[in-house]
């Protein structure tokens, strides 16, 4: 298809035939050719998406453009997916275009495939305005007399539409019709043809719902107001916040004038929803509140109980020396005038959580150990959650997981969703660190306790939890499942802000994707996790993920940027641990010499073989050197490869001389490459006499099938060689 036939913008539908003849070896996976894959993909993108095919019409996107992303000549075919992205709601996805190529456009390969771009750009930035985000600014890279800066995207989007109408007015000047300006203006005004069509796993998997509510009272049928308070602090008790919150505004629409004891109830659940919103300042105000309206009302139990909780909250924001007297006050008065157990329980682990913040971890521990074991399940676990954070701030890991494990069963018997989806969590994590076999099963079985219970509002432990299992079948070899749990768990981090975290589970993600095959989802996810992690300075985690990244484009069939990643990698590598430099420099050497790039592939043996002398690994030297010497072969020059072969040679005296049937080995091999450049060097008599000696040694090592190629390379050999062949010689 030539460019002259290409549309301006999708057209129209067409028939019922959803694919054209010549596509059907590519969808079939039998098309290899390296450049009309690609444009046969792009092609399909509009009658995908015409036709419902959505699936294919991500797939297509994904795999067209990256094989298109560094080739100026298809600049058309960007254009093509730029529009993609501005009809499938992916405007945040065809910025990243539009940034990416807007400085192709001062470089066209023709006007037509400008026009089509400026065209397509100013499209994508319509929507951006359209969906609130007009106000972005676009890196705009420096041409001629202009130099780089970041543009406003209106006046960037008017730039782009004069340019392709004005292109467009010169097309139609020249054909004498108005077709060019028809389309351009049709691409212009066009609408999205889907309002989201999510490009990876990740992005279209919505939260995962929470669980279905504990069964609650309908709060529309009740106007006690004591009664709404009495449900209000119960569900706080239970850290079912929404629900309470629910209960405290029933109140306010049915309540008439409240008693100073009443006020004091509402002015705890004003405090409880500011410090739900991170206003801890406010919280600690309204619950000082409330403990004076108590005291007000002659309520002195509710009055003690709030200054413990504000008091709490002091201690928490770097305020000990005010908070700790209060809390010590207020647990000393409930404790002394028989007040109600929960509160008892609740001000003592303040004042313990309080110590152990302070660093005083016995006293904390014996505040919790010297009380009456409380006789409410939910109790008991609340003081062993305190227990184990305590242990935790102390570094006292060890102690930690029976500790969790009674807040576990205690959680379990009192029926508080929320917090065991906490501790189910804190305690599968531990679990799933484990070696031991019952231990895993069991951290799995905990995970996903917390999974189930976690409410919306916990969407990010949701996510955590995720995480962790994900990683946890990873390392037990289920691939499978463990990317279903990593899907999840990125699109939750993602969502929450947690985009750091995320990074370490798209890392696991993108190994789960190496392992099941996946590796166009491999790459992809380490393209998105390395920016990441280099943002936040994260060295060891972004080496790890281009390693990753470089065996996605290997497996993928992109050879030359594979060898590109592992040659960047080796160079972050090769001054502290030359030893895995040296192995990324031969897989480099290995893909290029795939590609016949022989010259290229030379250089990263020789640095190979450098950093092996550098690691201390002589056998690595003597691989890489031999491998180097074939390049230069291949090259164009057999001297000097011989000459190459002549320094693995002299390197095989390095060899350990305590390992004979390494030394052996690697002597055959070396005698078996020589005599391939002596045979090209037509110096068939010692090239013969070198490969008999590799023969002899492989067939000493009981090696047949290198014994065997040995012998065709000799009966090559004989036969090249001028004048009369002599089999026995």
């Amino acid at each position: 298809m030539t460019r002259a036939t290409r549309s301006c913008t999708w057209p129209r539908a067409a028939g019922t035939r959803t694919r054209s003849p010549l596509a059907e070896p590519l969808l079939r996976g039998e098309f290899t050719c390296s450049e009309q894959p690609q444009t046969i993909l792009t092609e399909l993108l509009p009658i995908y998406l015409r036709t419902g095919r959505l699936d294919a019409a991500v797939d297509a996107h994904r795999r067209a453009y990256r094989a298109v992303r560094d080739q100026l000549a298809e600049l058309w075919a960007v254009a093509v997916h730029l529009e993609f992205c501005a009809r499938t709601g992916n405007e945040a996805r065809g910025l990243e275009l539009l940034e990416r190529h807007l400085g192709w456009l001062d470089r066209a390969p023709t006007p037509y495939d400008g026009m089509r771009f400026a065209a397509a750009g100013a499209l994508l930035l319509r929507r951006l305005a359209e969906i609130g985000h007009g106000d972005v600014t676009v890196r705009r890279p420096a041409h001629g007399d202009r130099p780089a800066a970041d543009v406003p995207a209106a006046g960037l989007r008017a730039d782009l539409t004069r340019h392709a109408l004005d292109l467009a007015a010169r097309f139609d000047a020249r054909n004498g019709t108005p077709e060019q300006g028809r389309l351009v203006r049709e691409l212009l005004d066009a609408e999205p043809l889907v309002d989201h069509l999510p490009l990876t796993p990740y992005a279209r998997r919505a939260p995962a719902p929470s669980p279905a509510p504990a069964p609650q009272e309908d709060l529309e049928g009740v106007e006690d107001v004591d009664r709404l308070f009495d449900l209000a602090e119960e569900h706080w008790r239970r850290r079912e916040f929404p629900a309470a919150l629910a209960a405290w505004r029933r109140v306010d629409a049915v309540a008439g004038e409240l008693s100073a004891v009443q006020r004091g109830r509402r002015a705890d659940g004003e405090g409880l929803e500011r410090l739900l919103t991170g206003d801890s300042e406010g919280a600690i105000e309204l619950w000082r509140r409330s403990a004076e309206l108590y005291a007000q009302g002659g309520d002195e139990e509710s009055a003690r109980s709030a200054t413990s909780r504000y008091a709490a909250v002091l201690c928490e924001t770097g305020q000990a020396e005010t908070g700790l007297p209060l809390l010590e006050s207020a647990f000393a008065w409930l404790a002394a005038h028989d007040a109600e157990p929960g509160r008892v329980v609740a001000a003592r682990g303040r004042l313990a959580a309080a110590y152990g913040e302070a660093g005083r971890t016995d006293e904390a521990l014996a505040l919790l150990d010297g009380a009456p074991a409380p006789t409410e399940p939910g109790d008991l676990a609340d003081q062993e959650m305190i227990r184990a954070r305590i242990l935790g701030a102390a570094g006292r890991e060890a102690e930690l997981t029976p500790v969790l494990r009674r807040a576990v069963e205690g959680f379990r018997a009192s029926g508080q969703r929320v917090v065991l989806a906490e501790a189910a969590f804190l305690l599968g994590r531990r679990l799933a660190a484990s070696e031991a076999e019952d231990e895993a099963a069991e951290a799995d079985a905990l995970l996903t306790e917390a999974i189930t219970n976690a409410p919306a509002d916990m969407a990010g432990l949701r996510a955590a939890a995720y995480a962790v299992r994900g990683g946890h079948l990873l390392a037990r070899g289920d691939a499978g499942r463990a990317a279903e749990d990593l899907i999840e768990a990125v699109a939750g981090l993602t969502a929450e802000g947690s985009h750091h975290q995320a990074a370490y589970a798209r890392q696991d993600l993108c190994v789960a994707y190496l392992e099941t095959g996946r590796y166009l989802e491999a790459a992809e996810t380490a393209e998105e996790a390395l920016p990441l992690f280099e943002a936040h300075g994260d060295t060891d985690a972004a080496r790890r993920t281009r390693y990753l990244l470089g065996n996605a484009q290997r497996d993928l069939g992109e050879v030359d940027a594979a060898a590109e990643t592992f040659t960047r990698l080796a160079e972050d590598e090769r001054a502290d641990q030359p030893a895995v430099a040296a192995r990324l420099l031969a897989e480099a050497g290995d893909l290029l010499s795939r590609l016949d790039k022989d010259a290229t592939a030379a250089e990263r043996f020789a640095a190979a073989a450098e950093a092996s002398t550098a690691a201390g690994d002589p056998y690595g030297t003597v691989q890489s050197l031999r491998r180097q010497a074939l390049c230069v072969m291949w090259s164009g020059s057999a001297e000097d490869g011989l000459a190459v072969m002549g320094s693995a040679r002299a390197a095989l005296a390095h060899l350990p001389a305590d390992e004979p049937a390494a030394l052996t080995w690697e002597t055959a091999l070396t005698d078996f490459d020589e005599a391939r450049i002596l045979g090209a060097l037509e110096r068939f008599d010692a090239a013969i006499a070198s490969v008999d000696r590799a023969t002899a040694a492989f067939t000493a090592l009981d090696q047949k099938d290198p014994a065997e190629a040995a012998a065709r390379l000799r009966a090559d050999l004989l036969a090249a060689r001028p004048g009369p062949g002599d089999a026995s010689t």
